[in-house]
């Protein structure tokens, strides 16, 4: 399925970047042609079985430095060849889908890592694993404070690429709060350098155009981050309560009273039941975990201002065990994949966010869709702002076969999106938009909202090699 563009291509990367940093390997092409979108999984499956034809890219480039993506996207533009970036294939919303004479441009190499320890900033590669990246910082006194759950398995640029948010985000914020500096390769070969600065007013944030972007207009490269010294106390809190919506009315107060936990996540009682059942919880109890960071006197001081709320909104203390025992699982992405790897089995997780005032309202219409498709759910709160929060809502389900799963999977996710927006939520907080909630942004944005992305689109990348499709944005070629 390679095009005549891409057989070119091939030849003319070779001989600009050298035959080992081109691969047209099978087992190469098959690595980098899926991330864990379920769709992807299914299709995978239905692959290995002889049942589908399975895209794949034309080749894989491992460039090792900027100026190597600037020589990719130059002659990709120059012959019309589509490029996907590709971090670590972590991602469940289809963002790097390749078409099939694409160039899928890995970017592992690209992982250096650079410390001020005057300014607290480090200026990182794009292709940097975050355990990488938490491992270098901590042996200088440093971490970045992020922590996603996926921080094993995900890059540095594939969190800015698609507007992630780490387990701290509450005191530490999400990664466009700590990204100071941006390196990016505009189609055509151009680098795009934004010097990292505390702040400016030099016309409208550049950077805000390439975080959250997730490929579309164009290859980041490396970023200026800011950093966290290690070391600062931390405290762990469990409170459970009768219901779900007597801990998010507690978690609403203790926010806009100004309290700041690093670490923010009240469980509904089917997840509670679920994650805790060593654990003595009445039936339809909630649970809510918190981790305090700072100063020891601070976060003391701190944690008894959110324990006097959450007593009095009917919570009790359940003490430090069940941040414990979360803590030890954080890292582990296996469950969600492995409902995905059976015959006709599926399942996600489908993260939104909405204002306080309405979030009562996602939170029911979702559950009620997903047990209307005949699929399991169940959810939890895990990033809190003054306004609003961001829902978490994991469904799981079973079809015949693979093929009908990819169909009812695919009811679940149109409907749990309708709903959201039928009640005022933003369809994406924290995993981007993919090819998987496509369909939904222009619903969410309005015809002006899309008008505009497209209009940026058009400006960044004319001639739509940068992963088309993704974000609905120059459609996918086949």
């Amino acid at each position: 399925m390679t095009s005549t563009a891409a057989t070119t291509a091939i030849t003319e990367l070779r001989r600009a970047l050298g035959e080992e940093k081109v691969s047209t390997a099978p087992v190469d092409l098959i690595a980098n042609g899926r991330a864990v979108w379920p769709v992807e999984l299914k299709q995978a499956r239905r692959a290995m079985l002889g049942e589908i034809e399975f895209d794949i890219p034309a080749c894989v480039v491992r460039p090792g430095s900027t100026d190597d993506v600037c020589t990719v996207l130059r002659i990709a533009d120059e012959l019309r060849v589509p490029v996907i970036p590709y971090g670590g294939g972590s991602g469940i919303v289809g963002g790097t889908v390749p078409p099939p004479g694409s160039i899928s441009l890995d970017t592992k190499a690209l992982n250096h890592i650079d410390v001020d320890p005057v300014s607290m900033i480090a200026r990182v590669g794009a292709g940097c694993f975050g355990i990488e990246l938490e491992t270098a910082l901590n042996s200088q006194g440093f971490t970045f404070g992020h922590y996603p759950q996926s921080l094993y398995v995900s890059t540095v640029g594939g969190w800015i690429a698609t507007r992630a948010s780490g387990t701290f985000s509450t005191l530490h914020g999400n990664i466009e709060d700590r990204v100071i500096g941006l390196d990016v390769v505009l189609p055509g070969g151009k680098l795009l350098s934004l010097a990292p600065s505390p702040r400016s007013a030099t016309g409208p944030d550049l950077k805000s155009c390439f975080i959250g972007s997730e490929g579309a207009f164009g290859v980041i490269t490396a970023a200026t981050l800011e950093l966290v010294p290690t070391g600062r106390p931390r405290l762990h809190q469990a409170c459970v309560f009768p219901t779900f919506q007597q801990g998010l009315d507690a978690v609403q107060h203790f926010i806009q009273a100004g309290a700041r936990p690093a670490v923010v996540r009240l469980y509904d009682s089917g997840e509670t039941a679920h994650k805790f059942a060593n654990f003595s919880i009445p039936a339809e109890g909630a649970m809510l975990l918190l981790i305090f960071e700072g100063t020891g006197t601070i976060i003391e001081r701190e944690s008894e201002v959110v324990e006097e709320i959450c007593r009095g909104a009917g919570g009790h203390s359940a003490g430090a065990g069940p941040v414990d025992h979360w803590w030890q699982t954080r890292f582990d992405t296996s469950s969600l994949a492995a409902g995905n790897c059976g015959e006709g089995g599926y399942a996600d997780a489908i993260e939104v966010s909405a204002l306080w005032g309405d979030l009562p309202a996602v939170y029911a219409s979702m559950l009620q869709v997903a047990t209307d498709h005949g699929a399991r759910a169940f959810a939890h709160v895990s990033h809190v702002y003054q306004s609003g929060a961001c829902l978490y809502v994991i469904f799981a389900g079973e079809a015949k076969t693979d093929r009908d799963a990819i169909d009812a999977y695919q009811a679940v996710v149109d409907g749990l999106l309708a709903s959201c927006l039928a009640n005022n939520g933003a369809v994406s907080h924290h995993h981007g938009v993919g090819r998987g909630k496509a369909r939904s942004l222009a619903a969410q944005h309005g015809p002006a909202g899309m008008e505009a992305l497209t209009a940026l689109k058009q400006a960044f990348d004319p001639h739509n090699i940068m992963n088309p499709g993704v974000l609905g944005l120059g459609e996918m070629v086949r």
